[in-house]
């Protein structure tokens, strides 16, 4: 079913609009919020809440981009769940995912940093375009999605050290852009 009739299923309220929803888009869901979430358990709860979430968001919003949409809520989702399993301890999952990054990103703890975050996203947007598609494809599987090195790996049939030694330079990258736009990481 296209995008745009599911929406407006929304807009109805017609509650079939969360079964066209699943039927389309139910894996893209499960594996992003398994990849962050890290157990099927936790996956199940992040994928009800983006239905329940997408039910009450839609309307009034209005999705140009149906599947991005569905993306950042259910990776929002279960970035939550994660931070609220994971308060105290500190495991290997998204912890080293985030922790990656950690280095090329402004902290968010004041409200001039919330300031920055939001100047950030753009030059990220904008500096993902300047890659080549593949290393774009990569860094988004790696950064967005939470796909593991090894997933990817197996993906794309490039070896994970390789992998791994090209996310290192792109961050890189993405440090010293960052770093010449005048942000503070």
């Amino acid at each position: 079913m296209d995008d745009n009739i599911i929406i407006e299923m929304f807009f109805n309220r017609d509650e079939k609009a969360i079964a066209e929803t699943q039927k389309k888009f139910g894996e893209y869901i499960h594996s992003i919020a398994f990849n962050i979430a890290g157990t099927a358990e936790d996956a199940c709860e992040c994928e009800n809440d983006t239905y329940l979430k997408l039910w009450n968001s839609i309307p009034p919003e209005k999705p140009v981009n149906f599947k991005a949409y569905l993306g950042r809520i259910v990776r929002n989702s279960a970035l939550s769940l994660y931070r609220k399993n994971n308060a105290v301890k500190r495991d290997s999952g998204v912890y080293v995912l985030l922790s990656e990054l950690e280095e090329c990103l402004p902290s968010k703890t004041t409200t001039e940093d919330e300031a920055d975050a939001n100047y950030v996203s753009p030059l990220i947007s904008s500096w993902l375009r300047t890659l080549s598609q593949d290393d774009r494809v990569l860094f988004v599987r790696r950064y967005w999605y939470g796909d593991k090195v090894k997933d990817i790996s197996d993906i794309t049939g490039i070896p994970s050290k390789k992998i791994s030694s090209k996310l290192f330079a792109l961050r890189k990258q993405l440090k010293d852009e960052l770093s010449q736009k005048g942000v503070n990481v």
